[in-house]
């Protein structure tokens, strides 16, 4: 079923619209970053609340005198600026 015009997403909706896992979704759930609803035994994200906490991450661009690091989860760790290139 196409996702653009549904108000609860599930992860495989998420993992198509956004590139985003199942276990980071979950990550993001446990720490409160983020909120789900149950319908059932399913959980399912408003499509709203998805939008609005992509819209308050922070966004780094790497150029190249710019080095990011990340840690086994694919989360970033640390920028920083690179002397001389």
């Amino acid at each position: 079923m196409e996702s653009a015009g549904k108000l609860l997403l599930d992860f495989a909706d998420i993992r198509r619209e956004y590139g985003l896992s199942r276990t980071f979704m979950y990550r993001q759930l446990e720490v409160g970053a983020l909120r789900a609803v149950k319908v059932g035994r399913l959980t399912r994200f408003r499509r709203d609340d998805v939008e609005a906490w992509i819209a308050t991450l922070p966004v780094y661009a790497r150029g190249p005198n710019r080095r990011c690091t990340v840690n086994r989860h694919g989360s970033l760790r640390k920028l920083t600026t690179v002397a001389g290139g």
